[in-house]
């Protein structure tokens, strides 16, 4: 197992919009030298050479990358780890797009589970994801820290779901019990219910109890209201789920006002879920009480300039 991106991975995203990374390659060189900049001699460095003369896209390249690998030795050289370890990172950032191998050597150069590495580790997952989802897989199940790698494989469950909803249900089964698999299962869901919401309702019917049921509940209910309200009501009346009014009461209140949430329940035909629900909102509602000031009390000082 390596923390190295699969060779075949980077290869694909490397290309992937060049010239809107050429323009962020120069700003954040830009920064990094003007730091360097702040601490040398105060002389004019090459990445504010570069950034105010032109050149061919070649040219342009050639630079970028020499201050990228620049940039690197710097960050490899900080003394101070918390430092390090963000210059080292955003070099990272800087490079997927100009120079694989300088991208590839500082996420290396991270700390396994650092902060800065899960930054980078959820981005190159839902990135590589929307281009090659095995390829994304085999990169994923390849990193050493077991939380990086769970992360990963939820991102990727939540990305593919809108195309292949039944792989990436069973993807968010990978990730070991807890909230990272709450959370994955949520966006299963709530990406799933956006394409086919009666199969994504059967699956988060199968569901056990938890978190991730209630959570998926809601975002089944608010999505599959939005397009067939009636249709809904008449799946969720017939689940034997005892969170299944709360949830739905929780998904009406993401609506904007009360008319709207009258609107969406008269669309409810079953009179006795909607009775339910209905009940779930007035319930869930918090009215505070009014204090009356005792008359016997004197009027209150007023403040003296």
């Amino acid at each position: 197992m390596t923390r190295l991106i699969h060779h075949t991975v980077l290869v694909l995203i490397a290309p992937l919009l060049f010239s809107a990374c050429e323009k962020k390659s120069e700003s954040s060189s830009s920064t990094s030298s003007s730091s360097a900049g702040e601490k040398g001699s105060g002389a004019p460095t090459k990445t504010n050479r570069t950034g105010h003369h032109g050149g061919t896209r070649a040219e342009r390249e050639a630079a970028a990358k020499s201050e990228l690998a620049e940039a690197l030795d710097a960050a490899l050289k900080e003394s101070d780890p918390e430092a390090r370890e963000k210059a080292i990172a955003q070099v990272a950032w800087d490079a997927i797009d100009i120079d694989r191998k300088i991208s590839e050597k500082a996420f290396q150069a991270l700390t396994p589970g650092s902060e800065e590495s899960r930054k980078l580790v959820a981005h190159f997952a839902m990135r590589l994801a929307d281009e090659d989802p095995e390829g994304a897989l085999e990169w994923a199940r390849g990193l050493e820290d077991a939380a990086e790698r769970d992360d990963a494989l939820g991102r990727i469950a939540a990305v593919i779901a809108g195309t292949d909803p039944m792989r990436a249900a069973d993807l968010a089964k990978e990730v070991p019990e807890g909230p990272m698999r709450d959370r994955t299962v949520v966006q299963v869901v709530q990406r799933w219910s956006q394409a086919a919401p009666s199969e994504a309702g059967k699956w988060v019917a199968e569901l056990p109890d938890g978190p991730a049921r209630r959570g998926s509940l809601i975002n089944l209910a608010k999505t599959w209201t939005d397009t067939d309200a009636a249709g809904f009501a008449n799946w969720a009346s017939k689940q034997e789920l005892p969170e299944m009014t709360s949830a739905v009461a929780a998904a009406l209140r993401m609506l904007p006002d009360k008319e709207a949430r009258d609107k969406r329940l008269e669309s409810f035909t079953d009179p006795t879920f909607r009775q339910q629900v209905e009940a779930e909102l007035k319930k869930t509602t918090i009215e505070l009480p009014t204090i009356k000031r005792p008359d016997n009390l004197p009027p209150p000082e007023e403040k003296q300039e």
